[in-house]
């Protein structure tokens, strides 16, 4: 499902990016307006930012992705939550507001379980697992293969790579990275990169513009 709530989308990335056109392909699935692709320079200094609502589709400058997060919340603006056809959910339609954060797309093939909950402008690629009463904060990523055991908290501007996972009742903070096919195993309060099983913390994070 996609919640809109303009005639246009615009879809913040680059033309060139795998992640850029997939948004643009299931978006397009769906919706019946008209959508367009624009640069994050070409939203940053546009005029007319409330006439359409918004995808953020680029992930490798954080800072930047940070950047138009910041303006899209600052002014308030309507960012496009999806939910593919195929992505398992214990929730109905009613209460995706409630688990699913505005500006979030989930992509097919992933699950969330009963009482998970994401945040705002987070990424879940496809076979992802969101196991139960897990709570995933703003701005986080989890790419493909990504499973999150139950009862765990998430923080916000995570990212974890290809196939890692995250064991049940743990408390991740923000900022943290998990490498490729790493797994978590105990309470990682700080930020920075971890890898490993265990994963271990072989180095810092580069902080996002707010200081966070």
């Amino acid at each position: 499902m996609i919640l809109a709530k303009r005639d246009t989308i615009r879809i913040i990335g680059f033309p060139e990016s795998t992640i850029t056109q997939e948004n643009k392909f299931f978006v397009s699935a769906e919706f019946l307006g008209k959508i367009e692709i624009v640069s994050p320079d070409e939203f940053i200094d546009s005029t007319d930012k409330d006439a359409c609502s918004y995808v953020v589709a680029f992930t490798l400058d954080q800072e930047l992705r940070q950047r138009v997060i910041d303006i899209l919340d600052t002014n308030q603006l309507d960012c496009v939550t999806y939910i593919h056809p195929t992505v398992i959910r214990y929730f109905d339609d009613a209460y995706v507001t409630e688990c699913v954060g505005a500006g979030s797309f989930i992509a097919p093939f992933s699950s969330m379980l009963l009482g998970s909950k994401i945040g705002k402008y987070c990424i879940v690629e496809t076979y992802c697992l969101i196991s139960h009463y897990v709570d995933i904060g703003d701005n986080t990523q989890l790419h493909s293969g990504t499973m999150i055991a139950g009862k765990t908290h998430i923080g916000k501007n995570c990212m974890f790579n290809f196939r890692s996972s995250v064991l049940n009742a743990l408390t991740i903070g923000d900022n943290v990275e998990l490498g490729a096919a790493s797994c978590i195993t105990k309470d990682t309060p700080g930020s920075g990169k971890y890898v490993g099983v265990p994963a271990r913390r072989i180095g810092d994070r580069p902080k996002f513009p707010n200081g966070e």
